[in-house]
C-alpha cells in the first residue's frame, strides 16, 4: 500500500498532494472526488476541499475514460487517482488541465526512467504507440465560471502482457512491460505529483505557454498525417496544431482546414 502521509509530507509539494485521501476501492476516483467537492461546498461554515486535494484508490470498479468508455483499474496494478483543482481560468481554457496532466505523467516517466512518451490528443499518453495512461477532466461550471475541476489520471504500471491483452488488447501497455521489471508504485506516484504541482503553479501564475510548449514537445503527431473519427466520419489530413480552446486543427487532403473538439485520433 502507498504511504500517502509520507508523500504528502514532501516539502517540495506546495499544493497538489499536500492532502491525499486514500480509499481501498471506489467506483471511480473522479466520481467520488466530485461528490466530495459538492458535499464540502454545501456544508455550512466549511471552506471546501483544499486546492490540490488528491484521492487515490487501490482499485476502481467503474473506472471510465473518454466518452464514458470503461477504464479497467485492477487492484495493485496501477495508479488510479484524481486531483481537485480550483484555477481561476475561463471555462474554455480548462483543456489546459488535461494537457497539464498528460505532460506531468510524460515528464515523470522521463525523469524516472529516461523513456520518452508520446502524448496523443486529447488525453492519452503512449510509449512506442501503445497507451499506458489516460487523463480525464470533469468540470463544475456555474454562470460561465469554472468553479473547480477534477483531474483524473489512470496509469498502467504492473500488469503483465497477458493481463494487458485480456483487459485492453494490443493497443495498450504497462510500464512493467516496457521496462521488463515491476515498478515501485509509491515512487511513481510521488514523481507524478511533483510534476503536477510544478505545472499547476505555472497555470496559476498565468504561464500557460510552459504547459503548451511542453505538451507540443511530446505531441509528436503534430505535422504528420492523422485520421480523426468524429461521429462516424473519418477525416484524414495533416495535424497542424491546437487552437486556443484546445481543438485540433487538421488540414484535410482537399486543402481545407477544420478544427475538431472531440473525436478519436489515429496516428
Amino acid at each position: 500500500m502507498i504511504d500517502v502521509q509520507k508523500i504528502s509530507a514532501n516539502p517540495d509539494l506546495q499544493r497538489v498532494g499536500k492532502l491525499i485521501l486514500y480509499r481501498p476501492s471506489v467506483t471511480s476516483t473522479n466520481r467520488v472526488l466530485f461528490k466530495m467537492a459538492e458535499s464540502s461546498a454545501l456544508e455550512e461554515g466549511q471552506g471546501g476541499l483544499p486546492d490540490g486535494t488528491v484521492l487515490i484508490a487501490e482499485e476502481q470498479v467503474a473506472g471510465r475514460g473518454q466518452y464514458g468508455r470503461i477504464w479497467v483499474s485492477p487492484r495493485g496494478k496501477g495508479l488510479w487517482f484524481s486531483v481537485y483543482l480550483c484555477p481561476e481560468i475561463p471555462p474554455d481554457r480548462a483543456f489546459l488541465i488535461t494537457f497539464m496532466g498528460a505532460v506531468a505523467v510524460a515528464e515523470a516517466i522521463y525523469s524516472e526512467f529516461g523513456i520518452r512518451s508520446t502524448i496523443k490528443w486529447p488525453n492519452d499518453v503512449l510509449i512506442k504507440g501503445r497507451k499506458y495512461c489516460g487523463v480525464l477532466t470533469d468540470t463544475r461550471i456555474i454562470e460561465k465560471k469554472l468553479e473547480y475541476a477534477i483531474l483524473g489520471i489512470g496509469m498502467n504500471l504492473n500488469q503483465t502482457e497477458q493481463e494487458i491483452t485480456e483487459s485492453y488488447g494490443p493497443i495498450a501497455t504497462s510500464l512493467r512491460i516496457v521496462l521488463h521489471r515491476p515498478v515501485d508504485m509509491e515512487r511513481m506516484f510521488e514523481a507524478v505529483l511533483l510534476q503536477l504541482d510544478s505545472y499547476y503553479d505555472s497555470l496559476l501564475a498565468g504561464e500557460e505557454d510552459r504547459i503548451l510548449e511542453k505538451w507540443k514537445e511530446y505531441a509528436t503527431f503534430l505535422g504528420s498525417e492523422v485520421t480523426l473519427v468524429h461521429g462516424d466520419e473519418p477525416y484524414t489530413g495533416i495535424a497542424k496544431g491546437i487552437d486556443d480552446k484546445g481543438g485540433i486543427i487538421i488540414q484535410l487532403k482537399s486543402g481545407e482546414e477544420r478544427t475538431f473538439y472531440s473525436g478519436d485520433l489515429f496516428l
